[in-house]
């Protein structure tokens, strides 16, 4: 298990989800993260994560701090050279304390 750190919450999106085994669709959530690819934002990279939820309770966490900074802990796929991240059912994101501007 990963934390992906720092994360800001941008969106939680309906989406549909297929099971590869039957066929079944399902409507699900997914919510789309703003990432630096490290922890000097000036010369960092932005990327973009989109993790489904399954949870609909964690679709609701997500809705409830959108535009906020969170840690999330989340496991990691990957299948050839595609890499990608899912959560465990129960975990919820933990918002991180903005520190205050200096005057």
């Amino acid at each position: 298990m990963i934390v992906i750190s720092n994360a800001t919450v941008l969106r939680v999106k309906p989406v549909q989800d297929k099971n590869r085994e039957t066929g079944e669709i399902t409507n699900i959530h997914a919510v789309d993260l703003q990432h630096f690819s490290n922890a000097d934002t000036a010369t960092a990279e932005i990327d973009i994560l989109t993790i489904k939820l399954k949870d609909p309770v964690q679709a609701d966490a997500f809705r409830k701090v959108v535009g906020s900074a969170v840690n999330i802990p989340a496991r990691v796929w990957s299948v050839g050279v595609a890499t990608g991240f899912w959560l465990e059912k129960g975990v919820l994101p933990t918002v991180i304390a903005q520190q205050a501007a200096k005057a």
